[in-house]
């Protein structure tokens, strides 16, 4: 994630991965059948995040080695960035489950994941510097998870150990929240006309 586009991308991949599988079980209502099992709904939203969250990463690493590799970045400490890195996938995919449980369409999906990917990653600072915005704009910044996931990685490039671990536990609640509000969902159920 070295600039906007890569930020703005995040988001929309990020959701769209599971978002898109987790809704195509509902419409199929496969998802039905697997809430009919013992598996619980955090089991199921593991069970379905961690090939989605291989993905994620990888995507992270290949964007990290080429910074690496060709424009000379240095990463003074990998844990730091690795830690961020893992936290930033994981509320992408907790946000991504929360809203397949919502929406009802493919397309009202593809709608709210690039106009929200865009808004938040605008609203966070990555295609413009938080500098340049309207002061009003500027205090709004941290409700965008990518402000955090941004500043975060800024904060592991340069090293510093204390804000890296703000910006993780701030991440690390967001995807919390939104795993919980995924998993409450699941476990409810919807009406088999919830879908468009």
């Amino acid at each position: 994630m070295t600039d906007g586009r890569d930020s703005s991308s995040a988001y929309a991949e990020g959701w769209r991965l599971i978002s898109g599988g987790i809704l195509t079980e509902r419409a199929w209502h496969t998802l039905d059948r697997l809430r009919a099992t013992p598996a619980t709904p955090a089991q199921i939203l593991i069970g379905k995040a961690v090939p989605y969250g291989a993905v994620l990463l990888a995507q992270q690493a290949a964007i990290i080695g080429y910074g690496v590799l060709v424009l000379g970045l240095t990463v003074p400490r990998v844990d730091l960035l690795a830690l961020v890195g893992l936290t930033w996938a994981a509320t992408l995919l907790a946000a991504g489950a929360a809203l397949s449980t919502v929406v009802r369409s493919h397309g009202e999906l593809s709608a709210v994941t690039d106009l929200g990917g865009l808004f938040l990653t605008v609203l966070g600072g990555a295609i413009v510097p938080l500098a340049l915005m309207p002061p009003w704009l500027h205090d709004l910044a941290p409700a965008s998870p990518g402000y955090w996931a941004l500043t975060g990685l800024r904060a592991a490039l340069s090293g510093d150990t204390t804000a890296t671990l703000r910006c993780v536990g701030v991440l690390a609640a967001v995807a919390a929240a939104l795993s919980g509000f995924a998993g409450w969902r699941i476990a409810r159920g919807w009406g088999r006309n919830r879908l468009l």
